[in-house]
């Protein structure tokens, strides 16, 4: 699934409004918000049947989006008493995205499903990727520039990821931002000064509700 940038998506800096997914135009909707905002947030309802989800991820991913995917991977996000990192754990996680490549690229779209909400914290931050190079390019295009051309090795927990901060890859602009930089990286501390400067949003989900993220271009965290 591509999501192109064109000459008017909106630059993100509030939450959205929750979306009613229905069969006849949810995936539309959906797509649509996707390519717009970065970013959809689907109330609960039995049509999304997360029972799907978790039986059958593949045919809930086509139905969700209506597109069949190339690839799903699943991972269960939940706290465990001695977790030791964002996946098991109860610390906040930093803004990153999730930049496991297939065929050299990152997932477009990051679906994250509510089973059961914590009784207090956890809630999910986001910011704009887009809204970070365009603000570069604008106030600091000698950065933008070294994050377009200089070669890192960025570590993920699924495995390094190797090259530009901003690329174009698949006909997508995709930022990558991991939540821990290795030592020596000069670039990670930058990166991570403008996101905490850019305007960000929260949303709590609560139980049988989903987010559809653009994976390409929002990063996210979580308290």
């Amino acid at each position: 699934m591509d999501f192109v940038v064109s000459d008017g998506p909106n630059l993100v800096s509030q939450a959205p409004t929750r979306l009613h997914w229905a069969p006849r135009d949810g995936a539309e909707a959906v797509r649509r918000a996707l390519a717009d905002e970065g970013i959809a947030h689907l109330a609960a309802s039995a049509e999304l049947n997360l029972d799907e989800a978790q039986r059958s991820p593949w045919s809930f991913v086509e139905r969700l989006l209506g597109v069949r995917p190339e690839l799903v991977e699943r991972q269960t996000i939940r706290s465990l008493p001695d977790g030791r990192n964002f996946a098991t754990g109860r610390m906040p996680a930093p803004f990153h995205t999730d930049s496991q490549c297939f065929f050299g690229v990152p997932p477009h779209v990051q679906l994250m499903l509510c089973v059961r909400a914590a009784d207090e914290g956890g809630e999910n931050r986001f910011v704009d990727g887009w809204h970070l190079a365009e603000r570069l390019e604008q106030e600091e295009p000698a950065l933008l520039e070294r994050l377009f051309i200089r070669h890192r090795r960025i570590p993920f927990v699924f495995g390094d990821f190797f090259g530009p901060t901003i690329s174009w890859r698949g006909e997508s602009l995709i930022v990558t931002h991991a939540p821990r930089a290795l030592p020596g990286d000069d670039l990670a501390p930058l990166v991570t000064a403008w996101l905490d400067r850019l305007p960000a949003f929260e949303l709590r989900a609560t139980a049988g509700e989903v987010l559809a993220i653009h994976n390409h271009r929002m990063l996210h965290g979580r308290r």
